[in-house]
This record gives C-alpha cells, structure tokens and sequence, in this order.
C-alpha cells in the first residue's frame, strides 16, 4: 500500500505539477478550492481553508489519518494593484492557524511549508536563510509578512509533532503558469507588440525556478526530510535582461526586439541556495524558461 500525502493548493499551478509526480509514488489526498474544478474524483476535497468552520469537516473527510507528509502550498495571493488589501494578510492567517490545528489531528512525519523568496527586502545584496528578513519595502510586504508568519508558526505550534520543512521558494516559471506574473506579462508583449519592455536598463536581478526543478527538489526533500528552513531556486541567479533574451531565443521572431527604459528597479537579489543542495542533494539547473520551444 503506497504511503499518502496529503496536498493542499492542488490545483494551482505548482500543485497540479506536484500531484502528477507524487502520485507515481504515493497516494495523494488534495485538497482544491470550494470553487476549483476536480473535486468531484477520488480522495480530492473541497474546502476553504481560511474558512472559521473548516477544520472539523476537512478532518472528517479525510480518507486515510495516517501520512508520510503534508505538502502545503495553498495560499491567497494579492492581486496586482491591490497590494496594501490587509485581506490578504488576514486571510493566509487564517490558513496557517487552519492548517496547524488540520496537521495535530494526523499522524505524519513531515510538514513541507512553501514560504516565499517575498519575505527578503528587494534591496541588492546575496541572501542565504540567516540573512535580514524584512518585507517592509516591498510591493507584497503583506504576503511576504504572511510568508513569513507561517514559518515561525508551524515551526513552533507543530515543533514536538513532526518536522517541519520551510522552503523559501523564488520565481517558479513552467506551462499553465499565471499569466499575470513576470514570464506571463513579457510573453504578452511579445505576442502583441514583438517587443519585450524593461525597466531599470533590465539590470534588476532575481532568481527563477522550472517547475520542474521544483517537483524533482520536494521529492528529495521527502526522501529524505530535515527539519529547517531553507531557499530553493535555480544555482544561478539571472537578470532580467538575460530572461529576456531566453525568451527571445525560445518564441521570439528575428525582429523581435528588447526595449530598455532607464527608469525601473535595479536590485541585485541574488538568493543562495547552497544549504538546500547540500542537505538534500539536489540542485535545481534547468533553464526556468527552456519550456517555452517546446
């Protein structure tokens, strides 16, 4: 009988790449939006995790109380424009306090938390795990502060229950992506104008994770779980000008051009994911935008 995961967000756009991978291996619970499709097939459930009445329900409906890991990535993300809606804020609380009380009620070996690479100030400089946490100047300070709440929280409230894995996740590009975020938002350009549009000179510098990568590194983690926090992106960090230039070479015409615009953002937030290669030994490489000429 294979070991059960219990997968929360699992049919956002990392979650529906994650199921299909550890379902090769394990039996895999989800848990999907009241509204998302999919609830309808076997050990998917529907609930809002943020809801005050839906611990009682979710754990009642669980199929199987007993599990190898909780892979919880379900989260409210800000839309753009709305950045300072505290809503957000309130709302991914609500999840964690949610989940905390869900994880107690189960026999499990691991909790994998996916945090964010939003919980760094967006100012230059390298960042490894024991470097200044501080949101405070960023557009999503709400949902990096979010981010980072539940860090401290499930590593406290669940500290004598199981391990609890924190993975400070950078941008994730892969198919059936948002088209609301960087790859998407450059991609449309192109189609409409042939062009790709920077700002800052596209000196700004972040790091950007294939999906791909993403799934292969939870799996290692859950061969081999260590409680911690911990950065998971690609070995290298990259500017923007460099994505789009992968763009380019990937879908571009060869009158596809790059425009640059000399005001912008210029931060140089390079992310060191050493500690999670060593512990887990797994490096994440692929070019996070090589799907693209597929």
């Amino acid at each position: 009988m294979k070991e059960a995961v219990l997968l929360t967000g699992a049919n956002g756009f990392i979650g529906r790449h994650l199921h299909q991978a550890l379902a090769e291996t394990y039996r895999v619970v989800r848990v999907v939006r009241p509204r998302q499709a999919g609830g309808e097939e076997e050990d998917c459930i529907r609930a809002d995790l943020s809801g005050p009445d839906v611990v009682e329900p979710l754990i009642s409906s669980l199929p199987v109380k007993e599990y190898k890991a909780v892979v919880h990535l379900a989260a409210v993300l800000c839309r753009p424009g709305d950045w300072d809606n505290p809503a957000c804020f309130e709302l991914n609380n609500a999840i964690t306090m949610n989940m905390v009380r869900i994880a107690r009620a189960l026999s499990c070996e691991t909790f994998v938390n996916f945090s964010s690479l939003a919980v760094y100030p967006n100012e230059t400089g390298l960042y490894d795990e024991n470097s200044k946490v501080d949101m405070s100047g960023n557009t999503e300070c709400l949902y990096g502060l979010s981010k980072f709440n539940s860090e401290i929280l499930f590593r406290y409230l669940l500290r004598s229950a199981m391990k609890v894995v924190n993975l400070r996740v950078t941008q994730v590009f892969g198919p059936g992506m948002q088209e609301d975020r960087l790859l998407g938002i450059l991609l449309k350009e192109l189609r409409e104008e042939n062009r790709i549009t920077l700002f800052g000179n596209g000196e700004r510098v972040s790091n950007f994770l294939y999906v791909g990568d993403l799934v292969q590194a939870v799996l290692a983690v859950l061969r081999k779980p260590l409680a911690g926090t911990y950065n998971l992106g690609n070995e290298k960090n990259r500017s923007y000008l460099d994505l789009a230039r992968d763009v380019l070479a990937a879908v571009g015409r060869e009158d596809s051009r790059i425009v640059l615009q000399e005001k912008g953002i210029r931060a140089k937030v390079e992310i060191d994911t050493k500690r999670f290669e060593r512990e887990f030994d797994y490096v994440c490489r692929r070019n996070a935008v090589s799907f693209l000429g597929e």
